[in-house]
């Protein structure tokens, strides 16, 4: 059921461009050049896929909205630079490719972590990706890379995994997800919960950016945190922050038992948490249960102090 959501989700993308053929040609001119120049060279060959090339590139920037009304503001949030959208015709199948330039692996990563879901059936293309047998997603480099496949065919599988390898190899490097997930405790993770938040993580700006995981605890599912601040000083003013407003909203004390400068907090907006900060990021464990201490422990004790 999840994966029906990403397809529909994926032709209402593709019906939106198709609606409005003049404002997708008119956004050519909102992404400079040099963009549209790069985002071609990531597109497939249509003759090395087998396939018949439809119409030209059409390419969105700042009017990103125009084709995903609605979920465009997101895209932006992470820095997004341009798309390039172009259909291809393979025998009876018509494919849709959309290839999303992040500017950096990390903007890609954090958009590509809030649209999936871990239940999803995974493949082994680029630094990660996602099939159904109408659609395949994934991310590599700067890339944010989404295939959609429409008509019947019994070869749709094969023929979207034989793009998306195609697409994989013209963007070259950027096979590895980001070094900060290694930062994370393995045991008893959530599967595919890693998440990278550039803006308001948890409601807060000045938590931003993020890193989260979940795992799942005494039968509770908790999440570990951790706020890239840059530096120690301003990890332990963020720590400072996040002190006072539980002490105005809620209850907070030290946790010496846990790591020196540690605070355990709750209130009726954050629920419970625990945190501290260590070398540049504040550590936070969002939720209780059995076992979290340890768990935000062996977390600390990845971070390097300064």
């Amino acid at each position: 059921m999840v994966m029906t959501r990403i397809v529909v989700v994926a032709v209402t993308m593709a019906a939106l461009c198709g609606q409005n053929p003049g404002a997708a040609r008119a956004s050519a001119t909102q992404v400079p050049p040099q963009v549209r120049q790069h985002l071609v060279t990531w597109l497939p060959d249509a003759a090395a896929i087998g396939a018949k090339a439809v119409g030209e590139p059409v390419f969105y920037g700042e009017n990103l909205f125009e084709y995903i009304d609605g979920g465009a503001e997101v895209y932006h949030q992470y820095q997004f630079v341009g798309l390039v959208h172009r259909k291809y015709r393979v025998g009876e199948v018509e494919l849709t490719v959309d290839i999303y330039d992040m500017g950096a692996a990390l903007n890609a990563f954090g958009i590509y972590s809030v649209e999936r879901a871990p239940g999803y059936n995974y493949v082994p293309i680029g630094a990660e990706g996602y099939q159904n047998d109408l659609a395949l997603n994934f991310l590599q480099g700067p890339c944010y890379v989404k295939l959609l496949a429409a008509g019947k065919s019994g070869r749709t599988a094969a023929i979207l995994n034989s793009v998306a390898k195609s697409i994989s190899a013209k963007i070259g490097t950027g096979k590895s997800l980001p070094a900060e997930l290694a930062l994370f405790p393995a045991p008893n993770k959530t599967p595919r919960s890693e998440r990278f938040i550039r803006t308001s993580p948890l409601g807060y700006d000045d938590l931003a950016p993020m890193f989260l995981t979940d795992y799942r605890l005494a039968g509770k599912k908790v999440t570990l945190a951790l706020s890239d601040a840059g530096n120690p000083r301003e990890a332990l003013a963020r720590a400072g922050r996040f002190e006072k407003r539980f002490a105005k909203d809620g209850k907070v004390g030290p946790a010496m038992d846990v790591a020196p400068g540690a605070f355990r907090g709750s209130s009726r907006y954050d629920g419970e948490m625990l945190w501290a900060p260590k070398g540049r990021y504040l550590a936070l464990l969002i939720g209780a249960a059995a076992g979290g201490d340890d768990l935000f422990k062996t977390l600390l004790a990845k971070l390097r102090a300064g």
